[in-house]
């Protein structure tokens, strides 16, 4: 008995886009603002990073101890990334875990980060930071 034949398009029941995230908090547009001269340096598409990096970021800016600010911050994760991008293989996973030195923002300085290359709202190229255990 064979199975029955699937449609090769189903109806779309739910969509979240990220235009949405952006909107609802969810996710900080890095290409735009304050930290868009900085991202600009280090990539040329659009990168957005999840609400939960953002409060690491606010969190290492606030402790004022240790003189961070947003710029300098969101400049030491633009360009670890960078380095942990350079070093893969052309074919490698959308998905990539790197690590950054964020003094202020915790009990470790050292902080596993992801990133995530897939296509945005539109289908072009984005890049959105999230803390390892985030989807």
């Amino acid at each position: 008995m064979t199975s029955p034949a699937l449609p090769l398009e189903m109806p779309v029941l739910f969509a979240y886009t990220r235009q949405q995230a952006i909107e609802d908090g969810v996710l900080v547009d890095a290409s735009v603002g304050a930290l868009a001269e900085v991202t600009r340096q280090h990539f040329k598409v659009h990168v957005a990073m999840t609400a939960a990096v953002f409060g690491v970021l606010e969190r290492a800016v606030e402790n004022r101890r240790h003189g961070n600010d947003y710029k300098g911050v969101w400049h030491d994760v633009c360009w670890m990334l960078r380095i942990a991008i350079s070093r893969q293989p052309e074919d490698s996973p959308a998905e990539l875990l790197f690590r950054v030195l964020i003094t202020g923002a915790g009990p470790s300085k050292i902080w596993t980060l992801k990133a995530v290359m897939g296509p945005d709202d539109e289908g072009g190229p984005c890049l959105t930071i999230l803390l390892p255990d985030e989807d």
